[in-house]
């Protein structure tokens, strides 16, 4: 591990509050934050702060380098979505989850009614992060 690899791990560890680096991302499970082991664009690795959205999409929050990151190569969560943020429907009433996706989205129902599940999810699950980081400490 080079030097500014070692440091920026360290700057990372210090940021998220952590020891040691949580397990990899299993490439599925939403999370809120991770430290992130990038490649930059002058061909070092060094580790970042991300977020991940509600459609899945990672960006970097926090960044010690200065050169562009060029590719994020591994993940390593440590905030998960909590359950308790993302609401669960019964089967069979999907006018309640319309309903619920319309207010937090200023959509109209008939709106959410055109999005596909997974649109609808995406939005579900950016409320929730959102929510849930309204929630933790700052940093």
């Amino acid at each position: 591990m080079g030097k500014f690899t070692e440091t920026s791990l360290n700057e990372a560890l210090n940021y998220a509050r952590l020891h040691k680096l949580p397990d990899e991302w299993d490439g599925k499970t939403p999370f809120v934050k991770a430290i992130g082991l990038v490649s930059r664009s002058s061909g070092i690795q060094s580790y970042v702060i991300l977020r991940m959205d509600g459609s899945g999409k990672q960006f970097v929050v926090k960044d010690w380098g200065i050169d562009a990151v060029k590719r994020i190569d591994t993940v390593y969560p440590y905030i998960y979505v909590d359950s308790q943020f993302m609401p669960r429907f019964t089967p069979g009433h999907e006018e309640d989850r319309y309903e619920y996706i319309a207010r937090i989205s200023n959509k109209s129902v008939d709106e959410v009614r055109q999005m596909t599940p997974q649109q609808q999810v995406a939005i579900m699950r950016d409320y929730a992060i959102k929510k849930q980081l309204s929630k933790e400490p700052k940093n």
